[in-house]
């Protein structure tokens, strides 16, 4: 299920399908959905149905809006092409999500899955020049829950429950570089690269009237540092 064990890795596995990437934070996507691009269409136009019921986060509608744990889930069917009447409001991928339900017979489930960064390599691109050190960066998931269900009325009523609760510690390293005190000055001189300094940047008086300032350093002196009252 790769390394977010969310249903939507599957996806992967469909022709035409990008791989699925988490594409924001987990504060505003909690549930940690996945986005994908199926035969070259937007993100936004797949559709997740969970029984039944569309699954669309409307802020970022390329987002399905719940995603059931790994436990508490029956079948998931993808279909990319030649929808069904009931598979609609889909230009992507339909995406049908089928979840467990009770039996006759009281069943349950506890998991956890742990995934911690002593066990894996560095990253390709992984720099050791850093504060950090030449470690591999701290990254431990922890993901565990559990399911429970069974009859009310036998052959009648039945009950299904399921919880799942992620956590994640994570540290990264980089390179930084920060303004020598010739560049704070607008003296850019000892720079590798040359940048040509004959734009001008013109600041609006409210008054009406122009005050020119050239140079490149001038103009991003003129972001950086505050600027008069009168000046708009």
């Amino acid at each position: 299920m790769g390394g977010y064990r969310n249903f939507q890795s599957l996806i992967d596995l469909v022709p035409g399908s990008m791989p699925a990437q988490f594409q924001n934070a987990s504060t505003d996507t909690p549930a940690r959905a996945l986005a994908t691009n199926i035969n070259a269409t937007a993100r936004n136009s797949n559709n997740t149905r969970i029984d039944g019921a569309a699954s669309v986060m409307t802020w970022l509608p390329h987002h399905a809006l719940y995603i059931p744990p790994i436990e508490s889930i029956e079948q998931v069917n993808i279909a990319t092409n030649n929808f069904d009447a009931e598979q609609g409001m889909s230009g992507g991928a339909a995406v049908s999500v089928i979840t467990k339900s009770g039996t006759n017979n009281f069943h349950g489930v506890v998991f956890e899955y742990h995934s911690n960064h002593k066990w894996g390599a560095k990253n390709l691109f992984f720099n050791p020049n850093t504060p950090a050190g030449s470690g591999t960066p701290q990254r431990i998931d922890n993901q565990y829950g559990g399911t429970f269900g069974g009859p009310i009325k036998k052959d009648k009523l039945f009950f299904f429950t399921s919880w799942e609760g992620t956590t994640t510690a994570e540290r990264g390293n980089g390179l930084l570089s920060v303004p020598t005190a010739k560049v704070r000055s607008g003296d850019f001189s000892g720079l590798t690269t040359r940048v040509d300094a004959s734009y001008e940047l013109v600041a609006t008086r409210k008054t009406g009237c122009h005050k020119q300032v050239t140079g490149l350093a001038s103009k991003i002196l003129a972001h950086c540092a505050r600027l008069p009252r009168d000046w708009e």
